[in-house]
């Protein structure tokens, strides 16, 4: 009966450490299919708002290089999360979409004051432009007028001094 019960306590304590050895190596499965799935549209609609944004501040001649970083590592991660989904590691799909919509957060907002720097630095351009052609006008024609006003008085001495 003691050996019976010793048996007994070795095989549970065996096989509570089988368990746990188990437990241990497996990877457990956060993410299903689904929510990998909808984590990836997810992702892919975030990506393709912020490109419109950022297509936009370029359109207005803003320096997008920042959000071009951005958006090269955020689409960097959305494909590493597709090949995962496509080789059925539905959490390291989950994963990689979740960083991708993390490193997107307030690129919007970021595009859009990048954007009104773009067309603050335009207006400002613009009315150096301006501000440029009015001087340069008005330097040409106190520069025709100067002309005019010495020929005239070396016209005026040079007949005063025929007259003599």
């Amino acid at each position: 009966m003691i050996e019976l019960i010793k048996y007994c306590g070795t095989l549970q304590i065996t096989v509570i450490i089988i368990l746990l050895s188990i437990g241990f190596f497996a990877s457990p499965v956060l993410a299903d299919q689904a929510s990998a799935q909808s984590a990836i549209a997810a992702a892919q609609n975030s990506l393709k708002d912020c490109y419109r944004a950022a297509e936009q501040a370029e359109a207005i001649g803003a320096n997008i290089d920042s959000l071009v970083a951005t958006l090269n590592s955020a689409a960097s991660l959305l494909s590493q999360a597709e090949l995962a989904y496509a080789s059925n590691d539905y959490n390291s799909a989950y994963t990689y979409a979740t960083q991708s919509q993390d490193k997107l957060n307030g690129f919007i907002s970021q595009a859009t004051i990048i954007t009104e720097n773009g067309i603050k630095d335009n207006n400002q351009t613009f009315a150096m432009a301006q501000l440029s052609i009015i001087v340069t006008a008005v330097i040409v024609c106190l520069g025709i007028a100067s002309w005019f006003a010495l020929s005239r008085r070396e016209r005026a001495n040079l007949n005063g001094l025929s007259a003599v």
